[in-house]
């Protein structure tokens, strides 16, 4: 019934069923308080208690209750989920907006937005929105004014009082005061192979039937669905961060040792034995330690909470305890079970469940593969258990495993003052030791072409998504690395500092310039510009950080002399750079760039054409004839594009904004090589005198039409109004990284506090400063996950969360159908193993490939694929064997001699796919691998 909580007493005797309905929705909301232990309902839960008393106080209750629907009364803003918007807004005024393309369909009137100002939120809903199609944006205009400069993101409200969804309210908590604190981590087990179904499987164990609330537990039983681990050098702590107040959930205290017992962490102060490095996987901690002397406590420890057995591998021999993890902090007995080859100085660790992995009978979770970074190399525990070696003699750091299952680790040799880092595919890590692959799908030091890093140590890594991989250098800020393992030449890295930013730098780049210094050369050819009169410097946007120049005439201009590195020949070339054409009418054809001797007529030119406002590429060889070729975009005062103007082969194109437009096949023949040549921006003939320029690069290769749309992609944030580009403080030293996949946020730790970067625009910034307990700017490690991020500074301990939505996470048995991706170069007709799998005794299964191999050349003349399948076997005791291989399809190749083979390795009891390409000829082969049938293996 509806109700009138000004009614007379005498008439509400009906009430007793509405009471009845509170009473059964205030249970339901303690249940869900319970359930997730956050203090996101409070506000809720406190009306609801509030109706609770005596009957003749029932109307001033319900009326705090309930609205006169007999509905609860919930919070507008903590009853809604906040899903972004993925759209970057650009501040007008304070009741305004911009955001790009068309997006009036999203923005309706009406509808409640929650934007980011700064570190604080505010919120206000839609009065109207238009598009115009000349800038190709959205205005947005608001009921009330809440907005500022500082805007940075806009969600949307959709309201949901769904049982399983709970809004968490942001999170600012220091967990621990220690100036020891060598790493964090945050784990989220809805990531392990099993969705985090181990969880609920551990009611035998001694530590979930321990006793609570003590020094060293907590007062849940249950492993945390999102654990926060914090690693100081002589303790281990992990919080529940499902837990109101992110509780401490399980304390390990390191010990001494004794003949035959230790701690589970182990400490023998005598050697000064600490931890380094932690991980953790489908409930398995590993923890690296070091030490000075030799001393067996030390080396990588591995604690397997499903089935509560305890492994240490030490410098000679690898341990084993079965006694309960609820004896962790005393007598803890151990027995030796095997020798070990590990290197006891271990100082990093990273774990990966590959394609193929075999499974624990007893958890059901396949076995992981662990690295492990030492004073002597990278060591490998591989899922069958055995160990090989890496980048021997050197002090290795290993960073973790790419979707593709290389390995990234970085190391520096014995009397080398740089760094080095590589990507190690799976094929060499698993068959054996892999010594220094250096450049197999590797990154170079030095001043040569990118992807390269400069001539100091790199500190840290992260892994990005699909190969991407970030490097921090001490004194210079951090690189991303787009790598391309197949063919290097298509890699490409971009340089972050506290004061520029590059954009994309393609393998082959010989300048990158105009990254906010006027003249200076960014790619390592030292390629300087030098100002002439005096060009404008400006942000590209209200607010924005990245620079752009501007203000040129016959006086003002950038010019470089000759270099070598500008003679491209008759060869390939690309030329990038970000322009805005201020022009509101037809002006003047202006010259945007020349490469050019006049006295000789050799030139690569850019126009913006006055008349159609397109713009043009031309080239001349100086005797054969010239060629030129335009845009079908109109650039003048239209805002900031991408152009990439390029030769391909025999051709030459203009893209914008990432998209081939225009293409013309060369008439000209003669080379563009002249000592002669200068380089000079802003002018030729015609200066550009209403334009601007802004990342300017010259490349010696031409780019795919793959790399141009990641580099608009990737750069077109940076020019948006507000646009933070850069590293925050004023760092010399890069500490530590990590990478959230949920959020594409890149965590960046340095001495100068926390950056986080999406892509290259910075999104936050931590120091102590910010109001979140960080009482120092030096930072030593930093974890990210599902928007959880965890800081470990030299002082304390910080957790820190934006306002967010979650459930419970949701429990599955994730077995998938393995599908492994390899891929692979051959430069000569030697047979080469591209793909590799252990096969175990009493396994039998068919295995399906496709693969494919292409010359790496602008014409490619060579191809092949092959499409097969085959049986696979091995009896207990005997060796692998291959029974039986069909094609699936006819092989298809260019030259009868490329092959492709599926056989059996039994020196190493190895499933091998074998390939032969060419000689003089540089092939890459990639392809796919299906395991079907047989005893179940898993692929993350």
């Amino acid at each position: 019934m509806a109700f009138d909580p000004n009614l007379p007493n005498s008439q509400q005797q009906d009430f007793v069923s509405v009471l009845g309905a509170i009473r059964g929705n205030e249970n339901d909301l303690n249940d869900r308080i319970k359930a997730q232990e956050n203090l996101s309902l409070a506000a809720t839960k406190n009306e609801v208690t509030a109706a609770r008393g005596l009957r003749n106080t029932v109307n001033d209750r319900l009326n705090q209750s309930l609205d006169a629907h007999g509905d609860l009364k919930f919070d507008t803003l903590r009853s809604m989920m906040w899903p972004a918007s993925n759209d970057i807004p650009a501040f007008v005024d304070s009741l305004s907006f911009t955001v790009n393309d068309n997006r009036t369909a999203t923005y309706l009137p009406g509808l409640l937005l929650r934007f980011k100002l700064g570190s604080v939120y505010a919120y206000a809903d839609i009065s109207a929105s238009s598009y115009a199609a000349g800038t190709d944006k959205t205005t947005v205009t608001l009921r009330r004014p809440v907005l500022t400069a500082a805007l940075s993101a806009v969600s949307i409200g959709v309201a949901v009082l769904a049982r399983e969804d709970i809004n968490l309210p942001a999170i600012n908590k220091l967990l621990a005061s220690s100036a020891n604190i060598v790493a964090v981590k945050v784990y989220d087990t809805r990531h392990d192979s099993d969705g985090g179904a181990w969880r609920k499987k551990c009611n035998h164990t001694s530590w979930y039937n321990e006793t609570l609330n003590t020094a060293t537990r907590g007062a849940s039983r249950e492993f945390p669905a999102i654990a926060l681990i914090v690693a100081e050098t002589d303790r281990l702590t992990i919080y529940d961060a499902t837990q109101a107040g992110l509780q401490m959930w399980m304390v390990f205290n390191s010990g001494g040792s004794v003949v035959g017992a230790l701690y589970a962490l182990g400490y023998n102060p005598t050697v000064g034995s600490s931890i380094t490095g932690i991980d953790i996987l489908n409930g398995q901690l590993a923890i690296t330690k070091k030490e000075t002397s030799a001393d067996w406590v030390a080396g990588l420890r591995l604690l397997d909470f499903p089935t509560e057995t305890y492994l240490n591998y030490g410098h000679a021999s690898v341990k084993r305890s079965c006694f309960g993890f609820d004896q962790r902090n005393g007598g803890f007995r151990v027995s030796q079970v095997s020798t070990s080859s590990l290197d006891r100085r271990t100082n990093s660790v990273a774990m990966a469940v590959l394609p193929g992995a075999p499974i624990n009978q007893l958890t059901n979770l396949p076995v992981a593969t662990i690295a492990i970074g030492t004073d002597t190399g990278t060591f490998v525990i591989n899922d069958n258990q055995k160990i090989v070696v890496g980048a021997r003699n050197s002090v290795t750091t290993v960073r973790g495993f790419t979707d593709k299952y290389h390995l990234l680790h970085h190391y520096s040799l014995s009397g080398d003052s740089g760094g080095r880092a590589e990507l190690v595919p799976m094929h060499s890590y698993k068959t054996g030791a892999f010594g220094n692959v250096y450049m197999n799908g590797g990154i170079a030091r030095g001043s040569g072409y990118v992807p390269s890093i400069p001539k100091t140590a790199i500190h840290s890594s992260a892994i990005l998504d699909n190969n991407t991989v970030a490097f921090g250098v001490y004194g210079s800020g951090f690189y991303l690395a787009d790598i391309d393992v197949g063919d290097p030449d298509k890699s490409m890295s971009a340089w972050i500092y506290n004061d520029f930013v590059t954009g994309w730098m393609p393998s082959g780049t010989v300048m990158a310039t105009l990254a906010n210094r006027k003249t200076t050369d960014w790619s390592f050819r030292e390629n300087e510009l030098t100002e002439i009169g005096a060009v404008t410097e400006a942000p590209v946007a209200t607010n924005a950080e990245l620079k752009a120049y501007s203000g040129f005439s016959a006086e003002n201009y950038l010019t470089c002399a000759h270099s070598e590195d500008f003679d491209f020949g008759a060869g390939d070339w690309s030329i990038l750079f970000w322009m805005r054409d201020g022009a509101t009418t037809v002006n003047a054809t202006d010259d945007i760039f020349a490469l050019a001797n006049d006295g000789t007529g050799k030139v690569i030119g850019g126009q913006a054409l006055g008349g159609t406002g397109a713009l043009r590429l031309y080239t001349d060889d100086g005797s054969t004839g010239s060629d030129l070729v335009d845009s079908i975009s109109n650039v003048r005062s239209t805002g900031w594009h991408l152009a990439c103007l390029s030769r391909q082969g025999s051709r030459i194109l203009v893209a914008i904004n990432g998209e081939i437009e225009a293409t013309h096949e060369l008439s000209q023949s003669g080379a563009l090589t002249d000592s002669g040549t200068t380089l000079k921006i802003g002018t030729r003939h015609n200066e550009f005198t209403q334009g601007q320029i802004s990342l300017f690069r010259l490349v010696s290769r031409a780019l795919t039409i793959d790399q141009i749309r990641k580099i608009h992609r990737d750069e077109r944030p940076m020019f948006e109004a507000g646009a933070t580009v850069l590293l925050g403080g004023n760092p010399t030293d890069i500490q530590d990284m990590d990478f959230d996949k949920s959020t594409g946020q890149l965590l960046v730790a340095s001495n100068e506090g926390v950056s986080a970067f999406n892509g290259m625009r910075r999104t936050h910034y931590f120091d102590l400063t910010s109001g979140n307990h960080l009482t120092t700017d030096t930072m030593r490690s930093v974890s990210g996950e599902n928007n959880f991020w965890l800081i470990g500074s030299a002082a304390e301990a910080v957790a820190l969360a934006d306002e967010k939505n979650i459930r419970e996470p949701a429990i599955t048995e994730i077995l998938q159908k393995p599908e492994i991706l390899f891929s692979r170069r051959t430069t000569d007709a030697t047979p080469t193993i591209l793909w590799s799998l252990p096969v175990f005794e009493g396994e039998e299964f068919d295995v399906e490939i496709s693969v494919r191999a292409k010359e790496l050349a602008n014409s490619p003349a060579e191809r092949a694929s092959y499409s097969k399948r085959a049986s696979i076997y091995r009896t207990v005791g005997e060796n692998v064997t291959v029974f039986s291989v069909d094609n699936l399809a006819a092989d298809r190749e260019t030259t009868a001699s490329m092959d492709c083979v599926i056989e059996a390795d039994t020196s190493n009891q190895l499933l091998r796919l074998k390939v032969t390409g060419m000689a003089d000829k540089t092939m890459l082969w990639h392809g796919t691998a299906k395991l079907i049938g047989g005893n179940a293996r898993w692929a993350k």
